[in-house]
């Protein structure tokens, strides 16, 4: 894993932490991972809370969606005649 993708995609973080100290000079740095004030901490339990039911209705509607097309009607019409 030493290709020239890998290594950009490694350093991405770093270069992160540097973009975002220099747009937020202020910012604490010890709060890493902390709520900050005015913001929330996402986990998986709070996102499932809130938008389970409808991920869970995407998904449904996701797994049962049918396409066809004219084409596809009318050559199943003629397989179904032999």
């Amino acid at each position: 894993m030493t290709s020239g993708k890998f290594d950009l995609l490694n350093d991405a973080p770093a270069d992160l932490v540097v973009v975002t100290s220099k747009l937020l000079p202020d910012r604490d740095t010890e709060n890493d991972g902390e709520d900050i004030e005015g913001q929330r901490i996402v986990d998986e339990e709070t996102v499932l809370c809130e938008f389970g039911p409808a991920l869970r209705q995407v998904k449904t509607a996701r797994d049962t969606f049918i396409t066809s097309c004219d084409i596809c009607d009318q050559l199943l019409k003629d397989i179904l005649l032999v």
